[in-house]
């Protein structure tokens, strides 16, 4: 029978809360699979499985945290034992699947959703009136192989996507010099010897092939163009690969870097894939409640939340600091991985012709670094060169935007929660006085009459936030005003380092940008135990919560890191980052 609950409607239920809800399991052993739930249920002679009895032999809820990091933990699994079930013990558990379901006790089977699948790692425990299953894994539906096609030396066929660099093409026939760099189309290749270009005798673009028409002496490798070079270029592809529905709405929303990935070991699956795609953008990927894959990125809480919470949505005593992590010194991003390195002494005159290359060739990764001293109070930067000019003939030239005559303010935060030092840059000045105001004509510094760079400390917790260049009716020159945190504030900082298979140097500053930007500014993670329907919750939404005490007095947003929950009860359990 065909599913009468829409996913609308099996959506509206999940974040409707008082309803009743059955979880119902499927464990496979070698002997076949067994049914069991947390209440009766059989389902109905027109359902897909029909007339099959599922004891209510669960003895607790069983809890279930997803997280962005596409992890999800799923609890162990207690059963009711009043020995009519002793011939479970004798089956075989551990590698075989688990499949969760969950709906409403007056549905039919076929209207519940499969909501998470684990391997099961066998009987952990057996005592008087309990058995207890662990349960190893549950990312089994893309931890498969993504290569199936081997190459006559039965090694698999290499998989290329987007613009992956100085590969090693497999070698497919000797005699005739054919080498592979991708099974299936590439839209075009430069292949070399020890870093040397080389000019292929033929080329076969639909199947990734090319031959030469001698050996080479050295190392053979290839830079590809292949047409699945975006984050939702390649994602899409690994969920047609394996049978899944990829959320368009989320991967829309990915930014659209070029990446260059390539793979042509056994041990490569889909699942390794999708952690390569995720890395490259500092972001997650999951399966919802709708078994969709989807995608996003660690960022800063969204400034409209996805929902809210009070102090009447949460457990007494259910909120708490769990962790505080200082800002980043700095953030260097690793890029256009190098798969295939050399030797610089084999690179013969390719050091002196092309240097910027061949410094490629002998690396395993560029990179791109972003210092986090030097951070901006203003939401977007100012321009370099705006000015104003008062009724005098003098003229001026600073950063941000005439606020009087003889005024220029940086806008931006109305408090600042930490100490920060300003920098005041004056140059071809001919005459008159500059100096930094902040906030209302308080905490105003002195007047500077000389070309240079000066420094001046903006207090922590001042209520205006404001920071102006103030000029005297004299001032003739130009000034230049940038604020930044002062790393010793932040003894613990440390170098931040990440990987990224974004495949140029634009991107890859972009996105280390957005990376120090996060990590910029202290950043705390809170525990809260709150009531909510299942689906109110998911990993990478903003919540905005609201509670009297911890800083929350005034509501603060904050990104959801993980959904510890149970399907049956209303208690959830939030890990958020703010």
């Amino acid at each position: 029978m065909a599913s009468v609950i829409s996913d609308a409607e099996y959506e509206a239920w999940l974040y409707s809360i008082g309803e009743s809800r059955v979880l119902l399991l499927e464990m496979d052993h070698s002997d076949g699979t067994v049914y069991f739930g947390n209440l009766p249920f059989i389902s109905k002679p027109s359902d897909s499985k029909s007339n099959i009895i599922f004891d209510d032999v669960l003895k607790d809820s069983i809890n279930f945290e997803s997280r962005v990091d596409e992890f999800l933990e799923i609890g162990d699994l207690e059963i009711i034992n009043d020995s009519s079930l002793n011939y479970l013990i004798d089956y075989k558990w551990k590698g075989f699947e688990i499949r969760f379901y969950l709906g409403d006790p007056l549905w039919g089977f076929d209207d519940f959703r499969n909501i998470a699948n684990g391997i099961g790692g066998g009987i952990s425990t057996i005592k008087r009136g309990i058995l207890i299953f662990d349960i190893l894994d549950n990312t089994i539906f893309f931890d498969k192989f993504l290569q199936k096609n081997l190459l006559p030396s039965e090694l698999p066929k290499p998989i290329a996507f987007g613009e992956p660099f100085n590969v090693k093409p497999a070698l497919v026939d000797s005699s005739a010099i054919e080498y592979q760099i991708n099974d299936g189309p590439v839209t075009s290749f430069t292949t070399r010897d020890n870093g040397a270009a080389l000019t292929p005798d033929t080329s076969d673009l639909d199947k990734g092939l090319y031959t030469l028409s001698t050996m080479p002496v050295g190392a053979v490798s290839a830079d590809i163009i292949e047409p699945n070079d975006t984050p939702k270029e390649i994602i899409n592809y690994i969920a047609d690969k394996f049978g899944k529905t990829a959320n368009q709405t989320s991967l829309d929303a990915l930014p659209t870097y070029k990446l260059g990935l390539f793979y042509d070991s056994f041990d490569v699956t889909g699942k390794t894939v999708l952690d390569d795609v995720a890395k490259s953008i500092y972001g997650f990927w999951k399966i919802n409640l709708l078994d969709e894959l989807t995608f996003g990125l660690l960022k800063e809480p969204e400034v409209v939340a996805d929902f809210e919470i009070t102090e009447n949505d949460i457990a007494e005593g259910g909120i708490k600091s769990i962790e505080i992590d200082d800002p980043a010194q700095k953030v260097i991003l690793n890029y256009k991985k190098n798969f295939n390195v050399l030797d610089r002494n084999s690179l013969a005159g390719i050091v002196a012709a092309n240097p910027d290359l061949a410094e490629d060739f002998i690396k395993e990764w560029r990179q791109v670094e972003k210092e986090n001293f030097e951070i901006n109070l203003w939401a977007s930067a100012p321009t370099l060169g705006t000015g104003w000019a008062d009724n005098s003939d003098d003229s001026y030239t600073c950063d941000g935007t005439q606020v009087a005559n003889s005024d220029l303010e940086i806008t931006g935060k109305t408090t600042l929660n930490e100490s920060y030092y300003t920098a005041i840059a004056v140059y071809n000045r001919s005459a008159g006085n500059v100096r930094v105001v902040v906030g209302d004509d308080t905490g105003a510094g002195s007047w500077i009459n000389s070309d240079g760079i000066y420094y001046q400390t903006i207090p922590e917790n001042t209520s205006d936030g404001r920071i102006r260049v103030q000029a005297d009716s004299d001032f003739v020159g130009s000034v230049h005003l940038i604020s930044f945190k002062e790393v010793s504030d932040y003894p613990e900082s440390t170098i931040f380092i990440a990987d990224s298979f974004i495949s140029n140097s634009t991107d890859a500053q972009t996105e280390c940008d957005r990376i120090a930007l996060l990590k910029s500014v202290v950043r705390k993670t809170w525990e809260v135990e709150c009531f909510l329907a299942p689906a109110q919750a998911e990993p990478g939404q903003t919540v905005k919560i609201n509670h009297p005490r911890f800083g929350f007095e005034n509501g603060k947003n904050a990104l959801i890191l993980s959904v510890s929950r149970s399907y049956t009860e209303q208690k959830v359990i939030l890990e958020v980052w703010l």
